[in-house]
């Protein structure tokens, strides 16, 4: 039954009867809208079932609790807005007819109002991993539901990954070196996306670091003589490989290595190869050095029969009336071994050098090692990976970067410098090659750790280079 208006003096203007009240509003139900809605300005739509009857209304109007938030209109659903993002709220209805106001309908059961995040708070300075990465801590309100991106934007504007829905999210990017960066924050939800954070403090990524380098790998060991007493061929010198001044073999100097501070690389320094004895006679190949993806190979031994293969080859007898059968250099990293003279031997070829083809051996004369290459990586000029002379009545001369002389007394290549070694004239044991060096200029604004198994030691700054040179050992180094 409709309720009496208390005003009995009231009367309609078409009818002339007293209106009476309207019933409230029955089964009120709160929706969410969510979609879109800006943080803190939340929107919940209110369906109700309105009065009917003779006396219908003209209007409805819901309110919030808590808040009271209002909103009127003629039909069901309304919607209330301006609601606090993640708060639950409940909701009454009431009629109005031109009798007046209905009685407020029973609550609605409680619904929480969703919205889009609040913009992301940067709570730090970012902090920089690497040379293409960096850590944003933040809070947030996520607005009621849950966070599906964070999403990172540059000053200076670059392309960028943002890793990650909490905190701190990782942004990675190909950022400019010694370029200060801002960074800002969205966040995105099922409702839709934030309004971006305030700008962060300014960080500068490391920028990729650039290494120049020298890798000589160890020569290779000259050949003994038995008792024959015949002549041996000199060990080729170690590969070299280099970005500064020259390579090996006539090669194209190579190009420097951008890496990633913070990242280990490995370092291997070759040791020369042991010298050919009386009854091995042919000596041993040097060991390859190497620097991350960079190796040069070692030196080819000096040959008896043959020569060995190797960075630089080494060298060899004359051997049959085809000829000698010297060792063969690496492309880009040394020559060949010279040949002997003869069949009687007594005129064996050198080892090869990095910068030349191993001398050949003539009556009774060894020949000289082939000369190495000069560079200037450490500063000044020097010359390494000369390949070793062949032992003979005359013994070849060591070439130019370290290769040791042969003969009676032949002599091993030089230690750090990839020289080959001596061959010997008359019984006994051969010249060893010399042990190869690794050595690494960067900028010096970058400090250097040398790991454990590796020897070796930094110069101090210069022309704005650092240099660090490795004399032995396996193991790795990384920038910081």
């Amino acid at each position: 039954m409709s309720i009496r208006n208390a005003n009995e003096e009231s009367v309609d203007g078409t009818t002339g009867k007293i209106p009476d009240l309207p019933n409230p509003p029955s089964s009120v139900v709160g929706t969410d809208v969510g979609t879109s809605r800006a943080y803190n300005n939340g929107a919940i739509s209110v369906a109700f079932t309105g009065d009917t009857s003779y006396w219908a209304p003209t209007s409805y109007t819901v309110t919030s609790t808590p808040g009271s938030l209002t909103a009127t209109g003629a039909s069901s659903p309304l919607t209330v807005t301006g609601l606090n993002s993640q708060t639950a709220y409940t909701f009454t209805a009431y009629a109005t007819n031109s009798g007046g106001n209905s009685v407020s309908s029973s609550a609605s059961t409680s619904v929480t109002a969703t919205t889009v995040p609040q913009a992301p708070v940067i709570t730090a300075t970012p902090t920089v991993v690497s040379s293409t990465s960096v850590t944003i801590p933040y809070t947030i309100n996520t607005g009621g539901k849950t966070i599906s991106a964070i999403t990172a934007t540059s000053s200076p504007s670059i392309s960028l990954t943002t890793t990650g829905t909490t905190s701190p999210v990782t942004v990675t990017g190909s950022f400019a070196g010694s370029t200060a960066y801002t960074f800002t924050l969205t966040a995105t939800n099922a409702n839709g996306t934030s309004s971006a954070s305030s700008s962060s403090n300014s960080v500068t990524p490391n920028p990729l670091l650039t290494v120049d380098y020298l890798v000589v790998a160890g020569g290779g060991g000259g050949a003994g003589s038995d008792s024959s007493g015949d002549g041996a061929g000199g060990g080729g010198a170690g590969g070299l490989r280099s970005t500064v001044t020259a390579t090996g073999g006539g090669g194209t100097v190579e190009t420097a290595l951008t890496l990633t501070p913070s990242t280990n690389y490995t370092v291997t320094v070759g040791a020369g190869g042991s010298a050919g004895t009386s009854a091995s006679r042919a000596g041993v190949q040097g060991n390859n050095s190497v620097f991350s993806t960079i190796t040069s190979t070692g030196g080819g031994f000096g040959g008896f029969n043959s020569g060995g293969n190797g960075g630089s080859g080494g060298g060899t007898p004359y051997l049959n009336s085809s000829g000698g059968v010297p060792g063969t250099g690496t492309a880009n990293q040394g020559y060949n071994g010279g040949k002997g003279w003869n069949l009687t031997r007594n005129g064996p070829g050198g080892g090869g050098g990095a910068g030349a083809i191993g001398n050949d051996g003539s009556d009774s004369i060894g020949g000289a090692g082939g000369s190495g290459v000069a560079t200037s990586i450490s500063g000044s000029s020097v010359t390494y990976a000369g390949g070793g002379g062949a032992g003979a009545g005359t013994g070849g001369a060591g070439g130019n970067g370290g290769g040791g002389g042969g003969g009676a007394s032949p002599v091993a290549g030089t230690a750090n410098t990839g020289g080959g070694g001596g061959g010997k004239y008359g019984i006994g044991t051969g010249g060893a090659g010399g042990s190869g060096v690794v050595i690494l200029r960067y900028p010096d604004n970058y400090t250097i750790t040398i790991g454990a198994g590796l020897t070796g030691s930094t110069s101090a700054a210069s022309g704005g280079y650092k240099r660090t040179t490795i004399t032995a050992g396996t193991g790795n180094v990384s920038w910081v």
